[in-house]
């Protein structure tokens, strides 16, 4: 019988993806999910919400921070936001469907 060493940090609980934008919630209860942003000319970026959240303070809402979101490369808008489950490429996975909500564009 092996004996584990107890945890010393809080587990994440399970959550489930919202289906409603939570433009008002702490980006620290969003921190399993990403953020997808679009820039027309340079392409698609993904940002892991636990490290906005790091940088940027646990407190941050969606509502401060999307509106102040630009391309790194040409400091543009995005065409599109998301808030998104997973980052990854999904489409070789047939019948699986990410939970996906669009904060900015269609």
């Amino acid at each position: 019988m092996r004996d584990d060493p107890p945890t010393r940090y809080p587990l994440p609980e399970f959550r489930l993806f919202p289906r409603e934008v939570p433009w008002d919630t702490p980006i620290s209860d969003l921190s399993g999910w990403w953020l997808s942003s679009t820039c027309d000319e340079h392409g698609t970026v993904a940002y892991p919400l636990r490290l906005m959240a790091a940088n940027l303070g646990w407190k941050r809402t969606l509502r401060s921070i999307v509106p102040k979101l630009k391309c790194k490369s040409c400091g543009g808008r995005p065409i599109k936001v998301e808030l998104v489950e997973y980052a990854g490429m999904n489409d070789k996975h047939p019948g699986f469907r990410e939970g996906r909500l669009v904060l900015i564009g269609r």
